[in-house]
């Protein structure tokens, strides 16, 4: 993904930036920044795995001291930084592969850890909302895609 800002976190609100925190990551859990996390056991975090689910809106943040840019994911047991977003603030995240959206598309965990279209629509899914595009783009059935998100 050349070209890609270095930065997790795009716009910020009035309130200041993210609200920062670390964990390690759980057995298996590889997360890239941008994606969506969650705590499970043992106050361990993963990738967000609840397709449509609810979520904290805790965003995976780089490790750049570590790696080289924010395409390097995480390896199981190493210290996740991530940060929870508030409502209005812009993140760079990550759209699951073959979606189309527009600015006006409501975006949910696609339960990898990317996001993906609503297609849900009882009052449950508005709930699960992440944000919305700032921008439109479509990902190929191939591969995924950064994306500037309005956090919900």
């Amino acid at each position: 993904m050349a070209g890609t800002p270095q930065t997790i976190e795009l716009l910020t609100n009035a309130q200041g930036s993210f609200i920062k925190d670390e964990a390690i990551g759980a057995a298996g859990a590889t997360p890239l920044p941008g994606h969506l996390i969650e705590f499970i056991a043992a106050g361990t975090v993963q990738e967000h795995s609840t397709a449509d689910g609810v979520s904290q809106k805790m965003i995976c943040l780089p490790n750049l001291p570590v790696a080289s840019d924010i395409d390097a994911a995480y390896v199981a047991g190493e210290t996740v930084h991530f940060g929870f977003a508030q409502p209005g603030q812009i993140a760079n995240m990550i759209l699951a592969a073959s979606q189309t959206a527009t600015r006006i598309t409501d975006l949910v965990s696609n339960g990898d850890g990317t996001l993906k279209l609503n297609a849900a629509t009882t009052a449950e899914a508005a709930t699960s909302i992440i944000g919305w595009p700032v921008a439109p783009v479509t990902t190929t059935s191939t591969g995924t895609a950064r994306i500037q998100v309005r956090i919900a």
